[in-house]
């Protein structure tokens, strides 16, 4: 029989880490924990790594939160010693909980020879003796068939009906539309649409002159006048926030434009300065997935927590019950859920 749950965390986001664990009633044993012998994760000044879990493991199940950030590999580093340190100390099973998958967007082979790091990245972590992933909204579906399903689970959890109830409950979506900022999130987006019961309309962009940047040259649908909600799975500069919602505004009369992100990677600042000073965005809305230091916080960004849904997952899989029953559940009360299997 298993034994308890065990919450250990990197360094990568230790606020995430204990809101989980405090809605499982837990404490975390985080980076920081110390006994006699030092801290449960040290750095040394050579940059190399150490990892010693500090606690009793045995046949318990054991989940380690770790994200994506700043600096991404030494966070990967610490995940591996996490992930084999418990495996050593004979953890019942490992789950490595990444509300963002490191090297999540280099997902396919753009120059013949370039490293695939999505598919190293799995294959490190497995070979560091991994049971199951948890993640949130990856960047590519074809996550799982980056790994081999036989000896590691992969949980996803999606968004989208978190974001559904939220901006139902939170607008007045009478005069609304969802807009695509290009023909390639048309498939990102289209849930959205139907959960949210709206109209949709997609931004045209081409590639005009020798700058390889497309350009709005066209929009299919009707956003004049319209309050506009536009969703991404991430966004590091804004880039194509910022020249859809200009668009949107300027040249296609929208009344307002509100963004959906759920992982808020921000990191080029021109593009947190350009996002925080631009009139055609009204808010920005995030989920916790990864840290947001004090200097990428603006007024108009709202964080919403993940980590309640996190936290759920990692009951049901500690006491054997259906993660997918649960994510099921979360769709109730929206519209057309008939057209959603993504639980």
């Amino acid at each position: 029989m298993a034994g308890k749950i065990q919450i250990f965390a990197g360094n990568s986001h230790p606020e995430f880490a204990d809101k989980v664990a405090e809605h499982l009633g837990l404490k975390v044993s985080g980076p920081d924990v110390r006994d006699r012998k030092g801290k449960q994760v040290t750095m040394f000044s050579n940059g190399n790594l150490f990892v010693d879990i500090k606690r009793n493991v045995r046949d318990d199940n054991c989940f380690v939160i770790q994200t994506q950030a700043p600096n991404v590999s030494d966070h990967c580093m610490e995940l591996f010693f996490l992930v084999r340190a418990l495996k050593a100390a004979k953890a019942r099973s490992v789950t490595a909980v990444m509300p963002y998958m490191p090297y999540i967007r280099s997902d396919k082979k753009d120059h013949a020879r370039a490293c695939i790091g999505a598919r190293l990245f799995l294959d490190l972590l497995k070979e560091s003796g991994v049971d199951r992933i948890i993640i949130m909204d990856p960047h590519f579906e074809q996550v799982h068939g980056f790994i081999d399903e036989k000896n590691v689970e992969v949980e996803i959890f999606r968004s989208k009906p978190v974001l559904a109830h939220h901006i139902r409950n939170s607008y007045d979506l009478s005069n609304a539309v969802v807009v695509m900022a290009d023909i390639g999130g048309a498939k990102r987006s289209s849930s959205m649409v139907n959960l949210l019961g709206l109209k949709a309309a997609v931004i045209d962009k081409r590639r005009v002159d020798d700058s390889e940047e497309p350009v709005p040259a066209g929009i299919m649908g009707d956003v004049r006048g319209k309050d506009c909600f536009m969703f991404e799975d991430e966004t590091a500069s804004g880039k194509t926030l910022l020249v859809s919602a200009e668009y949107l505004v300027k040249e296609c009369g929208a009344r307002s434009v509100r963004v959906f992100v759920t992982h808020p990677v921000l990191s080029v600042m021109k593009g947190v300065a350009k996002l925080r000073q631009s009139p055609y965005i009204q808010e920005i809305t995030v989920f916790d997935t990864i840290p947001v230091p004090a200097k990428k916080r603006m007024r108009k960004l709202k964080i919403l927590s993940a980590a309640r849904y996190f936290a759920d997952i990692i009951r049901l899989v500690h006491i054997g019950e259906s993660v997918d029953e649960y994510k099921h559940q979360l769709y109730e009360g929206l519209p057309n859920t008939e057209t959603v299997n993504e639980w």
